[in-house]
């Protein structure tokens, strides 16, 4: 499975589940795209959303004033969507869980070498040992 399709399937169906709109059901009728539509944009602070099955696009919904080329902070869910794609790519050998970060990001090493000892399940189980300075909009927390 590539990771783009990967990223899609599961952003996409944690979207219908949380809706109660079945990712098998390709068709989806009238009635569960109201139902999409309240949860999304009545219920939750939802600025955009677009659902493909199969390559075929069969919900796109973008509140004004934001745009298909706006950006957005994903905060928390990145990490989720992150994990997923981690998953993926053990799963076609593209990528070891035991690996070194300084694999990926030669420059850590010449930075701290006590950085190479971090390896990707560090980074997705949080477990890294870094410091760093984390900003939300005006105030600045150091975990």
């Amino acid at each position: 499975m590539k990771l783009k399709k990967a990223l899609f399937l599961y952003c996409s169906s944690l979207l219908l589940l949380s809706t109660g709109v079945s990712v098998a059901s390709a068709s989806l009728t009238s009635q569960k795209f109201l139902k999409l539509d309240e949860y999304l944009f009545v219920k939750t602070k939802t600025f955009g959303a677009r659902i493909e099955i199969d390559g075929k696009l069969i919900y796109n919904r973008i509140e004004a004033p934001y745009g298909e080329n706006s950006k957005f902070l994903y905060w928390s869910a990145t990490k989720s969507v992150l994990s997923a794609l981690v998953g993926v790519a053990v799963k076609e050998g593209r990528l070891s869980l035991a690996s070194s970060i300084c694999t990926f990001f030669p420059n850590l090493e010449k930075v701290n070498p006590e950085n190479c000892k971090i390896s990707v399940e560090h980074l997705l189980f949080w477990e890294s040992g870094l410091q760093w300075d984390e900003v939300y909009e005006k105030e600045a927390v150091t975990s």
